[in-house]
């Protein structure tokens, strides 16, 4: 079940790059590796910080299913009007599902719930910021949203829930949940961190 739901999550973060280049006037090729890079950065980088082979190129179907993200996207933007909330909206999706697979591979590996956690996050996150600097677009990460808050209280819940052994598809439907619905509600109602809690110039 949860393969399926990370092929979900490649597909979601294709389409959110696409949604963030087609901001722009690129070509077709120039938004299916946007596309690509989106769904597949994050867990790139984490499958290389824990030595373990590339997801993607272990498994071509990710590949493809990112292809296809990108390309179904691509065709079907000129209908979707309300761009940028497209995009923030199966971004918050897009990270939820990452969350919980990067956890499960993490600690299948070996890993301490702490190091899956930590890497979560990277997987959750990055695929986001590389779309974002790609795209010339400032990063979610540079702004008061809340962003990787979300992934990190998810994660941490999905690991306790994990160790004092709950049911582990209720325990992975529950740290969804929390990562996706803290997300929406920041989107929905323009939830952000106070001022107090910043750093830097004020905007």
């Amino acid at each position: 079940m949860w393969y399926f739901f990370g092929l979900a999550a490649v597909f979601t973060f294709a389409a959110t790059g696409v949604l963030a280049a087609s901001r722009k006037r690129v070509d077709l090729i120039s938004v299916l590796l946007t596309g690509m890079i989106t769904a597949l950065g994050g867990g790139t980088l984490r499958d290389l910080l824990i030595g373990q082979p590339v997801f993607w190129l272990v498994d071509e179907t990710y590949l493809w299913v990112a292809l296809l993200g990108s390309l179904i996207t691509f065709i079907t933007e000129p209908s979707m009007r309300k761009r940028y909330h497209w995009v923030l909206y199966l971004d918050g999706l897009g990270i939820a599902l990452f969350s919980i697979q990067a956890i499960d591979k993490v600690q299948g590996v070996g890993f301490s719930a702490t190091v899956a956690v930590l890497m979560s996050v990277i997987t959750a996150i990055m695929g986001g910021v590389m779309r974002d600097v790609v795209t010339g677009h400032t990063t979610l990460l540079s702004t008061k949203e809340l962003y990787a808050t979300p992934v990190l209280f998810g994660s941490i819940l999905y690991v306790t829930l994990k160790a004092i052994e709950l049911d582990p598809n209720l325990a992975a439907v529950i740290g969804f949940l929390v990562v996706f619905v803290v997300r929406f509600i920041a989107i929905r109602f323009n939830v952000t961190y106070p001022e107090r809690l910043m750093i830097g110039p004020r905007e």
